[in-house]
């Protein structure tokens, strides 16, 4: 095969960096389209594809320079001079993987998810990367009498001239029926967040173990009777096998439930909103020349609907005149109504938690001091129809939380009574509400308010986890 593809003045073109570069190029693209499409932020994509190769070859040539350490020792300039040629495959999955476990939790993004979506690209990134160790012959196979085989005649790398096991095309071939293997699993009606993952690293594990049989380049290093990737891919597959275990059980968790509804309050509860409340509503403070107030105290603002958001705030510097109050209002309402999305996000595994509920016949409603005629669209825009039985906003002549009365129509409308539903919420209003009305009432920790105030309020229980709704349920 030929590598160098074409030679401008001292710029010569490879096939290999050409196949990485596609497959690089791939993954980002097909990542990103399918995070859209199954709801995620997609804009995190591009810098999760940089934290990953950034990581990804950091590892891989430090676990190559591992599998050549006795002649660093004997030579360290060879670390210079491999800077931008030798690399260890496992090295770039294990560090792209942890170059993407520690983005998700400094960006505070549901992990398993985003891993599902991604793993699925990495697969196909492999597989054009193979490809491109076909064409410069890295990577080769033992020598075959077998019809099945290829013969280099121009390779810097595998010996030229006889007959192969044509290892690098079984490989990108395994890669891309891994990719499709790994998108139809991701659609799976009851599809639990960390399935591809694990299916993943038992898939490429096993097919690398088994592979690595009938390579013919000594250079790998190894590990006993091993080589160093066969050794790796026992505990790659080991990881893969007990992570499968580890979210099926959390899917079984589903399998038995001891109330019949879930009741959820909106802001800091299913939804990140605040970023949705401070825009309208120092927009409506710069209007009327009010200090604006940053987004931090908005935690204090919220949870008795948009007017006491506006009232708390204007209280901050003495302000409490009505009419003050209901001008600034007016203006900031007008504002939110025309983005209540504005920034929004979805709590880490919200949904997938949700879905799992519905699945097993759980009803699941949202009662919210938001107005009534945003409530509905904002919970639609992330959680799509039919999740929840009844969304519930703010209304005209119906009682606000934490008036037990705002309940009473959802559960006539549930069929269920009070000692049959539990409460999620993040505030003292939820706590009172929860209380007033006899459900079971859970504080959430991940929301606007403090584990304290859920203390001082009597919650039944309090969690840190959206994934932690499942076990009370």
């Amino acid at each position: 095969m030929y590598n160098d593809l074409f030679t401008i003045g001292s710029l010569t073109v490879h096939t290999y960096g050409l196949m990485t570069a596609i497959g690089i190029i791939a993954a980002y693209c097909t990542a990103e389209y399918r995070a859209k499409k199954n709801k995620l932020d997609d804009s995190k994509i591009f810098w999760l594809v940089i934290w990953c190769l950034v990581f990804g070859y950091i590892c891989s040539k430090l676990l190559y320079w591992i599998t050549i350490l006795p002649s660093i020792i004997e030579d360290p300039s060879i670390i210079l001079r491999t800077l931008a040629d030798g690399w260890v495959v496992y090295g770039g999955i294990l560090g792209g993987i942890l170059g993407a476990w520690l983005f998700c939790r400094r960006n505070k993004l549901p992990t398993l998810k985003y891993f599902d979506i991604a793993i699925a690209s990495v697969a196909l990134a492999q597989g054009f990367g193979r490809l491109g160790c076909f064409f410069a012959g890295c990577c080769y196979g033992m020598e075959t009498d077998s019809a099945f085989s290829i013969v280099f005649t121009n390779s810097q790398f595998a010996p030229n001239g006889v007959h192969l096991i044509p290892t690098q095309l079984i490989s990108s071939a395994l890669d891309f029926l891994l990719f499709v293997f790994l998108v139809l699993l991701y659609r799976r009606k009851k599809h639990i967040p960390g399935q591809c993952m694990a299916a993943y690293l038992i898939c490429y594990s096993g097919g690398r173990f088994v592979l690595e049989f009938f390579r013919g380049d000594l250079i790998r290093g190894s590990v006993g009777a091993l080589s160093t990737s066969q050794f790796i891919s026992i505990f790659t597959l080991a990881a893969g096998i007990v992570l499968l275990l580890i979210v099926n059980k959390r899917g079984n968790v589903y399998d038995v439930l001891k109330y019949k509804a879930a009741i959820f309050d909106l802001d800091g509860t299913l939804l990140d909103t605040l970023e949705s409340l401070e825009r309208p509503t120092n927009a409506a403070f710069r209007e009327f020349g009010y200090e604006e107030r940053p987004l931090e105290d908005f935690k204090r603002y919220v949870g008795n609907g948009y007017k006491n958001c506006i009232k708390n705030a204007l209280a901050d510097d003495g302000i409490t005149d009505p009419e003050i109050i209901e001008r600034v209002y007016g203006f900031g309402s007008a504002l939110y109504a025309d983005d209540p999305t504005y920034n929004v996000k979805t709590y880490p595994d919200m949904k997938e938690t949700l879905e799992g509920l519905k699945a097993k016949g759980m009803k699941l409603a949202v009662i919210t001091n938001k107005p009534h005629i945003s409530a509905p669209a904002v919970i639609e825009e992330f959680f799509g129809k039919g999740l929840f039985d009844i969304v519930q906003g703010r209304q005209e002549g119906m009682p606000a939380k934490p008036d037990p009365e705002c309940v009473k129509g959802i559960l006539e409308k549930l069929e269920v009574s009070p000692e049959e539903c539990c409460y999620f919420g993040d505030s003292d209003t939820d706590m009172k509400l929860g209380k007033a009305a006899g459900f079971y009432t859970v504080g959430v920790t991940w929301g606007f308010r403090s584990r304290e105030e859920l203390e001082e309020n009597n919650a039944d229980m309090i969690i840190d986890e959206p994934e932690k709704i499942a076990e009370v349920c």
